[in-house]
């Protein structure tokens, strides 16, 4: 009998998501295109996949909100309909009702973060790049940077960086030992493949470490194709010197495995984190709030104030930690404090009205 419910539950509740969800995006991209339809590039391809891209970036500030409204309009409908009177009398309880809900929430909520592994989270980036650039290539100019790797330092000097492609114009690494210019490698194209970059036609200017009147002295070499600097991703560049490049939740783990011990303010890298894995459950947590003070039957309640009360808390509260990951990603403020604490504070509050209202 449950699982009867469960997927009667679940399917109203996902039809009402999805038409949430798509009515927004729809609503937000044709929008912004009508916007910046002067600026985009003639092509076709370049239409499509900026309306693609922007979609992409649409979703990933609408998706919680979607999942929010999709639960009240859920309840609109059970509570209007008698359906949730008529759950009650067969005897399940609030809990067996909000299960399905919840399930369903969860499992959308840990796709979406899956989602920022991917190259979903480049939407804006990408689409940004079309109007900017009339393509969809992007570079960082003149990049320096100081990397240590098996006791060994190095400076990096990229000419043109292309974060997206994952090659550079112009390349030049100092390799220092014990404080000592030890070499010089230069040459004009690199690019990074299999956690490694791919340096070729690499010319190299080495000189010993111990100076002496009988030393060889300075030495010029040549090699074909020389791999170096691994695990120092492009992205991570791109990130760490612009503040403004998207990351996977993949790149900022690999740049706070990378960058911990390079004296550098974490604090953009964690709040990058913290948005991608913890701020998307707030939308679970509201929706349990919610469910905890809603009305059995329409009779007895006011479902205009009911949706309306629904809509403006779940506006002002995605309002808020939104505008807190954002000064959290800017530096403003701690990424503990500006995330994680208003996220516990919810959680706190949706656990407690679930074990005391929600039996």
């Amino acid at each position: 009998m449950f699982s009867y419910l469960f997927i009667y539950i679940t399917k109203h509740f996902f039809k009402f998501f999805f038409i949430i969800f798509i009515a927004l995006i729809l609503f937000f991209v044709g929008f912004d295109y009508l916007n910046s339809a002067d600026k985009i590039p003639k092509s076709a391809n370049l239409k499509i996949l900026y309306i693609i891209y922007r979609s992409f970036y649409i979703t990933d500030l609408i998706f919680p909100l979607a999942l929010v409204m999709g639960f009240i309009l859920t309840m609109m409908q059970f509570i209007k309909s008698n359906t949730l009177i008529a759950f009650y009398s067969l005897g399940f309880s609030k809990r067996d009702v909000v299960k399905p809900i919840i399930s369903s929430a969860l499992l959308l909520t840990i796709l979406f973060i899956i989602a920022h592994t991917t190259k979903f989270v480049y939407g804006k980036e990408y689409s940004d790049t079309i109007i900017n650039k009339k393509s969809y290539v992007n570079n960082t100019m003149n990049l320096f940077f100081k990397y240590e790797h098996n006791d060994d330092m190095y400076y990096i000097y990229f000419k043109n960086l292309y974060p997206l492609k994952e090659k550079v114009n112009g390349i030049r690494i100092f390799k220092i030992v014990n404080n000592d210019l030890k070499e010089v490698l230069s040459a004009k194209k690199a690019s990074y493949k299999n956690s490694m970059w791919n340096i070729e036609n690499a010319e190299f200017v080495s000189k010993p470490l111990d100076i002496k009147i009988d030393s060889d002295g300075i030495t010029f070499t040549k090699e074909a194709l020389v791999k170096t600097l691994e695990g120092f991703r492009p992205k991570i560049l791109d990130q760490v010197s612009e503040g403004e490049a998207s990351f996977t939740l993949i790149d900022a783990i690999d740049a706070f495995v990378l960058l911990k011990n390079q004296d550098l303010n974490l604090n953009r890298i964690k709040s990058i984190l913290y948005t991608g894995i913890v701020f998307p459950f707030f939308a679970l947590f509201l929706i349990i709030i919610f469910f905890s003070v809603s009305p059995d039957n329409s009779r007895y309640a006011n479902l205009g104030l009911y949706s309306f009360g629904g809509l403006l808390i779940t506006l002002l509260t995605w309002g808020s930690l939104f505008a807190s990951t954002k000064l959290a990603t800017n530096g403003t403020m701690n990424p503990e404090l500006a995330i994680v604490f208003p996220m516990f504070l919810l959680f706190v509050i949706a656990q407690s009205l679930y074990i005391k209202k929600i039996r």
